[in-house]
């Protein structure tokens, strides 16, 4: 059985910056990592932000295909920001008229705001037991799993053959 080569893009980059600097900082960061990981941190985050502005360009998926694409990235992106909202332990918030205001602050119509319980998922409920009284709940864990991950080749999982002897 012959296998099909498939065709490689070998890609160069230099990227400078002061070390001083949000980029610098950045750059350090990925230098610090192995090879495996700093392809795969910045593969994903291409796929995340910019793969479908390359398959809009390419014109080669249907409408209904493009959309899944952009879909997928978005959601990706918003995962990801939800990834890093509970790692810092901040609530998500919106923009609005300039100020930002937690998304669980819902309007009740009569122009005041207020807080919504079913805003936060992790917050606690009441709920009624059975003889009528209020009774806390804790709302279910949350699964830790990595579901901003978008697939493609450059991934460790996907062509680990290129990475070998390289850490």
């Amino acid at each position: 059985m012959i296998l099909e080569r498939k065709r490689r893009i070998d890609a160069r980059f230099r990227l400078q910056a002061n070390a001083d600097t949000p980029d610098g900082m950045l750059l350090q960061y990925l230098i610090d990592l192995d090879s495996r990981s700093a392809n795969s941190l910045i593969f994903q985050h291409l796929r995340m932000t910019l793969l479908p502005l390359v398959y809009q360009e390419l014109g080669e998926l249907s409408p209904e295909q493009l959309k899944f694409k952009v879909l997928e990235a978005v959601t990706a992106l918003e995962d990801y920001g939800a990834s890093i909202r509970q790692m810092f332990h901040i609530e998500r918030q919106i923009c609005i008229e300039r100020q930002m205001v937690p998304v669980a602050i819902v309007s009740n119509g009569n122009g005041s705001a207020e807080k919504s319980a079913d805003a936060n998922p992790n917050s606690r409920k009441e709920q009624a037991n059975s003889n009528g009284s209020p009774q806390e709940t804790e709302a279910p864990e949350e699964k830790e799993e990595e579901s901003f991950f978008i697939e493609g080749a450059g991934t460790p999982a996907d062509c680990d053959q290129f990475f070998i002897g390289l850490d």
